[in-house]
């Protein structure tokens, strides 16, 4: 870049001459990838929009890093095509793509200093000295590595090592930034102060961010749409109150609820065109569910969240609105400490329920007790294929 010596350090917190432009997106079609007759990716189809946060949320294996590997062009696709501004990522040389990427491991280097891997990537854009000592320091404060910057990149901790490696990428604002799972191994205060940088200068620099995650509460916190990847498919693509309160499907709702679902199955009975009746195959109560348009019988699988159920030890405790509750008559099996609150695991009829039991409520192994799960908090999901049933509407999970 000719005239660097005459920046000021604000240029640095500004967009960088190449970018993808306005409007425009990155394309994932069709997208396979087969690693030793194993397809990891499976017809993969994404529009990533220029500016927006994507999150790309899904377990250990379902493909999420492979994906973001063949998006910088680290990896090729067996079959389908990734576009970068309607080109192939492929036929873009690296140089030009404007890509900054952090990897799950570190990739510092190590025979140099913290200092020289931070200012590593501000010479290779001919930065002035005066310009790259600043943005060291700022990175450094940021990241809270400040003491650490004269030490050897090869003494640090797998913590230390992976704040460089974001430091690295964050030191020349890309137009689009790849994050593989990079705050998995720093410490939780760190974590979210990160993720608030990321957002930040995401916005002040008219960022295309893209976040690889097992972590539910860092996909909701930081995107603005999540796509939910398993077994090399995207299962759902919205943006994150729409994807929790309407997961597509029970493996979904699975996956964004970990690790505790409430999930009793049953048979779906249409009584007429606006009223159906939900029998559990195990004895317990039936429940009422409207829905619009009459459908086949059909097994089905009725969820909520152990958050939306309450507890209550006899009638007199059930809300009056009692048609618009799901009682369900349970035996208390354990009591625990979960998210700082008690945790009860219940038996009703053969199904395990877990219920959060407040203090208030005298109960210990053994107590019989009532289930009080409101209607608009239920989902029900095909027990055939999984899908939610959206002719059933009894409210919103």
């Amino acid at each position: 870049m000719a005239g660097s010596a005459d920046r000021s350090i604000n240029s640095l917190n500004q967009a960088p001459e190449r970018r993808i432009m306005a409007g425009d997106v990155i394309r994932c079609s069709s997208v396979r990838k087969v690693f030793a007759n194993r397809a990891v990716l499976s017809d993969v189809n994404l529009s990533i929009h220029t500016g927006e946060k994507l999150a790309i949320l899904g377990s250990s294996g379902s493909g999420k890093t492979t994906l973001l590997r063949i998006m910088a062009g680290l990896e090729t696709a067996t079959s389908g095509q990734i576009t970068m501004n309607g080109q192939p990522v492929k036929e873009i040389p690296a140089a030009e793509r404007s890509v900054g990427m952090v990897f799950q491991l570190s990739s510092v280097y190590p025979h140099m200093s913290v200092e020289e891997n931070l200012a590593f990537p501000l010479r290779c854009r001919r930065f002035s000295h005066p310009q790259i000592s600043d943005r060291v320091k700022e990175l450094a404060g940021l990241l809270g590595i400040t003491r650490l910057l004269k030490q050897s990149a090869a003494s640090l901790s797998g913590g230390e090592s992976q704040r460089v490696a974001i430091g690295k990428a964050l030191a020349t604002p890309p137009s689009l930034l790849l994050l593989d799972e990079p705050f998995s191994n720093l410490d939780a205060d760190l974590r979210w102060r990160l993720l608030d940088e990321i957002k930040r200068l995401h916005d002040r620099l008219h960022l295309t961010t893209v976040l690889v995650t097992h972590n539910i509460g860092e996909a909701l916190y930081v995107a603005d749409r999540v796509g939910v990847l398993s077994g090399g498919q995207i299962l759902q693509l919205a943006a994150p109150d729409l994807l929790f309160a309407r997961p597509a499907s029970l493996e979904v709702a699975r996956l964004l609820y970990s690790p505790i679902l409430n999930s009793i199955t049953g048979e779906l009975i249409s009584k007429t065109d606006r009223m159906a009746e939900f029998r559990p195959l195990d004895g317990l109560p039936s429940l009422q569910l409207s829905q619009d348009g009459k459908a086949s019988n059909n097994q089905v699988v009725v969820s909520w969240r152990p958050n939306d159920a309450s507890l209550a030890l006899d009638a007199a405790s059930i809300p009056l609105a009692v048609a618009d509750h799901w009682v369900v008559p349970a035996e208390v099996t354990n009591l625990d400490f979960w998210e700082g609150r008690r945790l009860a695991t219940l038996t009703a009829s053969k199904t395990v329920l877990r219920v959060p039991a407040p203090n208030s409520i005298d109960i210990s192994s053994g107590t019989k007790v009532h289930v009080i799960v409101p209607r608009a908090s239920i989902v029900v999901f095909s027990a055939a294929d999984g899908r939610r049933m959206p002719l059933l509407d009894p409210g919103v999970l």
